[in-house]
């Protein structure tokens, strides 16, 4: 995997190990162009102590306008994902839950671009969850 390091405003950092996880892609009828599926445990370190974070997505990308993708062509992506700590102190106690919807196009065979929407429940079963709502683009260069 690819460690990340992040600090905060407060001045603490931590790290971020993401193993490889399953990633399978599936092609569907319906209209649907890919179903994905992705299985990772990420080592988080931070200064008090260090966890292990389960994750599990799976993500819809289906062409708005006719049957198949091609170059030019938007397309409607859904993505819902789960994450949870599996180790440590508080292992399983909460859950976060991230939701997107996403608009985008296929510019080539190798880019797309895409504007999205992500709601972000994060400490599910604590009694106080916090909800968040993030707007956001990218762009994707694939070989």
């Amino acid at each position: 995997g690819i460690p990340r390091a992040h600090r905060n405003p407060g001045g603490w950092r931590f790290h971020r190990r993401a193993p490889a996880g399953a990633h399978l892609t599936h092609s569907l009828p319906f209209r649907i162009h890919r179903f994905a599926q992705r299985a990772r445990l990420e080592w988080r370190i931070r200064e008090p102590g260090s966890h292990l974070r389960g994750r599990y997505r799976f993500s819809l990308r289906t062409p708005i306008r006719g049957e198949r993708l091609d170059p030019g062509e938007p397309y409607l992506l859904i993505q819902n994902e789960a994450l949870t700590r599996v180790s440590g102190a508080g292992a399983f106690e909460t859950f976060d839950n991230r939701a997107s919807l996403h608009l985008g196009w296929l510019l080539r065979n190798t880019h797309r671009i895409e504007f999205g929407l992500q709601h972000r429940l994060e400490k599910i079963g604590s009694g106080d969850p916090v909800p968040i709502l993030l707007l956001g683009t990218a762009w994707h260069i694939v070989r």
